[in-house]
Parts: structure tokens; sequence; C-alpha cells
């Protein structure tokens, strides 16, 4: 199996610009998954689908191919409500349904691959959990024919806590949907289920990842090697499947005592790279 080329998320970014890609070039990051920064007015239900397609294709596009940047992804955004396609709430529900629509869309026109998705919001109650596991996947249904409309994959996301799609067997139901969901593996979302048991469960489901390391406590996205995981396990677990797109890392956080906030590119690329060394 080759190699998996090292990829990075943009998240918490609040715009795209050209030196978003040369970082990415001058790190030797291969692969982008656009992700801006997250939804801070609710007043504004639109704010951050708009704020997403206000880039102009042409120039992300260039900005990609002049600077061997691929664009693989794009995260569709998350929030409650607004973007919630489990939502019990008809209206908003399928307002988030359309919002999202015309971002796969957009996703296609800037050449990503793959579009990924959260299930759901939270909290969620455990009274009301099936009935909210339906809706987001009927949700699902209309969204992958959008998808295959616009010739992208889409990738349904593990959650953690209360979210929809915290076990293997939670994001079996919602894939189930369509034959043509895939799952977008974040490594640093099981909070009640192994590696190995959810990876040996959705096997070539997995179309994508977020790499970062945890606690096993809750979601933390370190830089991998500052948490828990056992990297030698995982890694082979992903080869086991036959795991083919890009090791792409969200890494949004230090530990308590390191003093910056964020990780740089370079940091990611190098640390990725001796982890890729050492275990293929």
């Amino acid at each position: 199996m080759k190699k998996w080329d090292i990829g990075a998320s943009t998240c918490g970014r609040e715009t795209l610009t050209d030196s978003v890609f040369e970082e990415y070039r001058d790190a030797g990051i291969k692969y982008m998954e656009i992700s801006l920064k997250n939804i801070e007015n609710y007043n504004d239900p639109d704010e951050k689908t708009e704020a997403i397609i206000s880039h102009d294709i042409d120039k992300i596009k260039s900005a990609a191919i002049r600077n061997n940047v691929i664009i693989w992804s794009l995260h569709l955004p998350f929030g409650a409500g607004y973007y919630d396609i489990s939502c019990e709430e008809t209206e908003k529900r399928q307002n988030a349904v359309q919002k999202y629509s015309r971002l796969i869309g957009y996703a296609s026109k800037i050449g990503a691959k793959i579009a990924v998705v959260h299930p759901s919001f939270e909290p969620i109650e455990d009274c009301i959990r099936e009935e909210r596991l339906k809706l987001s996947a009927n949700s699902l249904y209309i969204l992958s024919k959008e998808a295959k409309k616009c010739g992208i994959k889409l990738a349904v996301e593990n959650l953690p806590r209360t979210c929809l799609g915290r076990t293997s067997d939670e994001i079996m139901k919602l894939i189930s949907a369509d034959e043509s969901l895939g799952v977008c593996f974040d490594v640093n979302h099981l909070l009640i289920q192994s590696h190995k048991d959810f990876v040996s469960m959705v096997r070539n489901k997995i179309i994508t990842v977020h790499i970062s390391d945890y606690d096993f406590i809750d979601e933390c996205h370190l830089l991998p090697g500052k948490g828990k995981i056992d990297w030698k396990e995982l890694i082979g677990l992903l080869k086991d499947v036959g795991y083919n797109g890009p090791f792409m890392n969200e890494v949004t956080g230090r530990l308590r005592n390191e003093k910056s906030d964020c990780c740089t590119y370079a940091e990611i690329f190098n640390t990725n790279k001796k982890m890729l060394d050492c275990y293929f």
C-alpha cells in the first residue's frame, strides 16, 4: 500500500487567502480540507454559508494549482438549529438541508472530492435518540442525491458525547440511508467505543479521516503523539481496511502547559511524516 499523503484542515481560519495555500506549500502539506471558523452569530443563520461561498471559485482553484495543493474536502458548517439535519423542527431541518445542498454544489465547483457533514448537533436525550437518527438519515438521503448529482462523495462524521454517530452502530444506521454515503472517521471523537471495534465495523466505508490526538475523556484535537492514541495500532487498522485517502489532520489545540494555542502547518507535517515513516 502506498503511504498516505499528509493533509490538514484550515480549521480556525475565517477566510482563505493566497497566503494560506502558500503556508501549505511551504510546510509540504499536499491536501487541504476547507473548514472555516465556527458560527458565532446565531442570529444570522446564513452567515457561515455566505462566508464560504463568497470565496471566488476561480481564485481558489488557481491558488490551489499554483501552490500544488489539492482541495480534498469541504467541511460543512454545523450549529444548533440552523445547521442540524436531525432537528425535530421541520422548517429548521429543511433549511439546514437546503444550505448544505448549496454548499455541496460549491464544493464541487472548487474541485473538492468530498463534503463532510455532521449528522446532528447536541445535546440529544436518550428518549428521542432513535427519532433523531431517523430524521438525520432522511436528511442524509436527500443530501446524498445532491452529492451524486454534483459528482462528489458525502462523508458522515462520527461525533462525540450525546451527538448522533457516536458509535459504529449509529454510523451504520445513518449511512444506510443511501449506498453512496461514506464515513469521515474522526479518531478523536470515540468516547464509548474503541478504535478497533469502530474500524472493524465501518471498514471500507471510511472515505476520509480527521487525525488528531486526545485523552479518551473528551475531544481535544491535539497534535498526534500529545494524547493517548496508540498510533501504531490505529494506522494498522486503517491499512487493514484499505483506507487510501490522505492523512487529514484536524488539529486545533495544545496541551494546557504549552504556550501557543495552535500548531503550525510545519509542525503538523513533520510530526505526521515521522509517524508514517515509522509505521508504514
